[in-house]
C-alpha cells in the first residue's frame, strides 16, 4: 500500500486527501476542502498556483510525493462508442481514427486514452473513451512540479465517482440503469446496460441555487443521446440518484416525473468515512478523491488514464516513435557494422601477421641456402681448376724464409674461375726489410708459376721481435708441366675417399 494524494480542483476550491487504497478498503489520513484565493486561479498563473499549493501541503503536514488528480468539465470529454469486437491493438487504432475525426480537438494536440468497458453479444465491444488536450495536462503537470508532487494518475472526475460508488455500492449498482450524481456544480449521468457503462455525460450547473428547469434540460438531453443503446436491451428500471439530503425533495419529483420512474436516494454522509467530518471536505468531492485512490492501485488496463495513455497515440507521437525507432534501428545496424568492421581488421591483422612471419621465416632459409649454395658453386669451380693445391702449399712453403727471419700468420687460398688464376692472400711479421724483399723475390724468381703483386710493408708493435707487418698478394698461374696424366692421378688418388 502506498501513501498518495489525490487533488481536484472545483472552481474556487482544492479538495485534497491523503490516505492509502487496498482492493475495495480506503485508509484515509486527511480530507480538507481549501478556497483558493482569486489571484492564483490555475488556468491563469499556473506558477503562483504550485506555489501556493506547495504551501498548503506544508502547512497541512502531508508528505505523500505521488499524486492522483482528476479533471472536470469541460476541461475533458468523455465518450462510450461502440466498435467490432477486435484486439486491443486494432481496437487502439480505430480509437485512433475516430480521435483523428473527431471536431473539438486537433490529433496532433490531443490527449486521450480509452478503457474496454464491455464485450457484448453480436461482436461489439464497448469503449469509454476519455479526451483532452496536451496543454492543458502540461501546465497541470508544471503546477504540480513546482509543488514537488510527482503525478502518477490523471483521469476523469466523473469516471472516478462513478468507480466510488459502484465499489462501495455493488448490490444497488448491480442492476442499476442510470445513476445519476449531482453536487454543487456539476450534474453528472452515466447509463449502465448489464453493468456495463454505455454513455457518461458531465454539466456544469449555475452557481446559484438548484435550477430545476436546467436539470429537466440536461436529463432529456442525455436521455435522448442514450435512448437507443439502452431500449435495445430494455427500458430504464431502475436509477440510482447521490445527492445531499437537502435535493432529495427537489431532485425526486424532477426526475419521477422525467423518466416516470421513481429513484433510489443515497446521500452522500452514507458514503463518508467515519473518521472524516462534511465539515473538514465536501463530501462530492470526498467520493471523486476516493475513486481516484482506488482507480490509482487498479491496473493499468483497468483504469482510464489521460496522463499515461495505453495503445493511443497521437500523430505527433507517431512521428516521434517512428523517428526514434528509425535512429534506434540505425544505431544497432551501424553498431553491428563497426563490430564486424573490427573483428575483420582484427583477423586481417593476424592473418598478415602469420604471413609476414612465415616470409621472413622462407627469406632466412632462402639466405641460408644462398649461401649454401654459393659455397657449393666455389667448391665446384674450385675443383675444375684442376690444381694439385698440395703441390702449389709447397711450393709456397719452399720460398718461404727462415721463420726466425718472418712467419705467415694469415694465409688464404681463392679460386676465382676458370678464366682467372686462383691466388694466394695473406700477411705476416718480418725483423728486417731484406728479409721481406727476399721473400718476394723467391716467389718472382719462377714467373711460370706465381706473380706476385707486391704490397707496401710498415712498422709494427704488435709482435715485439717482428718489428715490420707486410702482406702476400701472389697469383698461382697452372704450371704447364703439369700433365693430363698427373691430373687423372690426382683423380684416381681421391677416389679412396669416396
Amino acid at each position: 500500500m502506498v501513501n498518495r494524494i489525490a487533488l481536484l480542483i472545483d472552481r474556487q476550491h482544492l479538495h485534497v486527501l491523503e490516505g492509502t487504497a487496498s482492493d475495495q478498503d480506503i485508509e484515509t489520513k486527511l480530507a480538507r476542502s481549501i478556497q483558493i484565493p482569486d489571484s492564483l486561479r490555475f488556468d491563469e498563473a499556473p506558477d503562483k498556483f504550485g506555489d501556493w499549493l506547495k504551501q498548503e501541503l506544508a502547512e497541512l503536514g502531508v508528505n505523500a510525493n505521488r499524486t492522483v488528480f482528476a479533471l472536470e468539465s469541460p476541461y475533458v470529454l468523455q465518450q462510450c462508442i461502440t466498435l467490432p469486437g477486435k484486439t486491443e491493438h486494432d481496437l487502439a487504432r480505430m480509437v485512433d481514427l475516430h480521435v483523428a475525426g473527431s471536431q473539438f480537438i486537433a490529433a496532433e494536440e490531443a490527449k486521450y486514452d480509452f478503457l474496454i468497458e464491455s464485450r457484448g453479444a453480436e461482436n461489439k465491444t464497448g469503449i469509454l473513451l476519455a479526451l483532452t488536450t496536451s496543454d492543458l495536462l502540461n501546465s497541470f503537470q508544471h503546477a504540480f512540479n513546482c509543488a514537488d508532487l510527482k503525478l502518477d494518475l490523471l483521469t476523469t472526475a466523473n469516471y472516478a465517482c462513478t468507480r466510488y460508488v459502484r465499489s462501495k455500492l455493488p448490490e444497488a449498482t448491480h442492476d442499476c440503469d442510470l445513476l445519476i450524481f449531482k453536487d454543487a456544480h456539476h450534474l453528472r449521468l452515466t447509463a449502465f446496460v448489464d453493468s456495463a457503462i454505455v454513455a457518461l455525460h458531465e454539466e456544469q450547473l449555475n452557481e446559484d441555487s438548484l435550477n430545476e428547469e436546467q436539470l429537466i434540460h440536461a436529463t432529456r438531453r442525455f436521455r435522448g443521446s442514450v435512448k437507443q443503446k439502452v431500449d435495445e436491451h430494455r427500458e430504464l428500471q431502475k436509477i440510482l440518484l447521490v445527492c445531499s439530503q437537502t435535493e432529495h425533495s427537489t431532485l425526486v419529483p424532477a426526475i419521477h416525473a422525467e423518466f416516470d420512474i421513481k429513484p433510489q436516494l443515497i446521500d452522500f454522509e452514507s458514503l463518508f468515512p467515519e473518521n472524516i467530518s462534511a465539515a473538514e471536505c465536501v463530501p462530492h468531492a470526498l467520493c471523486c478523491l476516493q475513486g481516484l485512490l482506488l482507480m490509482a492501485e487498479e491496473s493499468k488496463s483497468k483504469r482510464l488514464d489521460i496522463l499515461n495513455p495505453t495503445g493511443v497515440k497521437s500523430a505527433r507521437q507517431k512521428t516521434l516513435i517512428a523517428a526514434f525507432s528509425a535512429a534506434g534501428i540505425a544505431c544497432v545496424l551501424l553498431i553491428i557494422a563497426f563490430s564486424y568492421i573490427r573483428h575483420r581488421s582484427s583477423a586481417i591483422d593476424a592473418e598478415f601477421t602469420t604471413l609476414q612471419n612465415e616470409l621472413n621465416a622462407i627469406t632466412e632459409k632462402n639466405q641460408k641456402g644462398q649461401s649454401i649454395i654459393a659455397k657449393v658453386n666455389a667448391m665446384r669451380d674450385w675443383e675444375n681448376t684442376n690444381i694439385n693445391w698440395f703441390h702449389e702449399i709447397t711450393e709456397l712453403q719452399k720460398r718461404m724464409p727462415d721463420s726466425k727471419q718472418a712467419y705467415l700468420s694469415e694465409l688464404d687460398f681463392s679460386v676465382r674461375g676458370i678464366e682467372q688464376p686462383p691466388k694466394a692472400t695473406g700477411s705476416g711479421f718480418a725483423k728486417k726489410q731484406a728479409d721481406v724483399m727476399r721473400m718476394n723475390e723467391q716467389f718472382s724468381s719462377d714467373s711460370h708459376q706465381f706473380v706476385v703483386n707486391p704490397k707496401p710493408f710498415f712498422e709494427s708493435d704488435v709482435v715485439e721481435k717482428f718489428p715490420l707487418q707486410f702482406e702476400l698478394d701472389i697469383e698461382l698461374i697452372q704450371p704447364k708441366v703439369f700433365s693430363a696424366k698427373s691430373r687423372n692421378n690426382a683423380s684416381v688418388n681421391k677416389e679412396p675417399a669416396n
